[in-house]
Formats: C-alpha cells, structure tokens, sequence
C-alpha cells in the first residue's frame, strides 16, 4: 500500500510515516517500480504504527518506542528488560512530578505575596490605563 492508504487505515499523517521510517521504525518498505520513486508499505506497518501509537500514549518517546520495537525483534523483551525499562521510566516520572510540585510552590509563594500586596496591581493597572491614554 501507498504512504497515503497507510496514513488513512493508521490516523497519522504522511510527515509522521516519514518520519518513522527514517527513523527505523517502520519494515517491509519497498519501491516495486523502477519508474517512479512510489514506495509500498506493508500490511505489518499498520499494526506496527498502532503499536508506536500506544506505546506513545504511555509516555514513550520515539527512541524508547525503538527500543522496545528493536529488542522485540531481538527476542530480547524479556521480564528483566521489562522491568528495567518500566523502573526507568517510573522514576523518570517520579523526577518530572518532584520538578512540576518546586515550580508550584515557588509559583504559589510568589501569587501569594503579590496578592496580598493589592496596591500593587491597582498601581499596575492604573499605569496600564494611562499609558493607552
């Protein structure tokens, strides 16, 4: 099948094709005609872009959603490759929430301080009106 039948059966856009076959993610590519520069994709890449799309909706990036697909094909997805891997990204995740909790506090104190200072933002928006004068 053509980039564009497998863009409609998969949901992703051409550019997003593309991109995973550049990237290696994609197998059983081949240009049939000497002719023109048309490639073929095979039925495989449908399952296989649905698989990329999970994987994604779990917070995978492309390199780690090639990863996975690499030591699959390697018969290397093993339970202590499962378990690494699910380890890391735990505590990735754990890293992004303890970033995400300082930005909030440090957001909430600053809120906090100026909202009591409420002479402030009237000086604020007042100069604000004067300048659109």
């Amino acid at each position: 099948m053509r980039v564009g039948v497998l863009a409609e059966k998969t949901g992703v856009s051409r550019d997003t094709i593309r991109l995973y076959e550049t990237m290696g993610l994609l197998r059983g590519i081949s240009r049939p005609y000497e002719y023109n520069n048309y490639k073929e994709y095979s039925e495989d890449n449908v399952d296989r872009i649905q698989f990329i799309l999970t994987m994604k909706e779990l917070g995978l990036s492309l390199k780690e959603c090639k990863t996975v697909i690499e030591t699959i094909e390697n018969n290397q997805f093993d339970k202590d490759f499962q378990e690494q891997f699910i380890n890391d990204k735990l505590n990735e995740i754990d890293k992004k929430i303890n970033e995400l909790l300082k930005l909030k506090s440090t957001l909430m104190q600053h809120f906090n301080r100026n909202c009591d200072n409420v002479e402030i933002v009237d000086k604020i928006k007042d100069s604000r009106l004067e300048d659109e004068d």
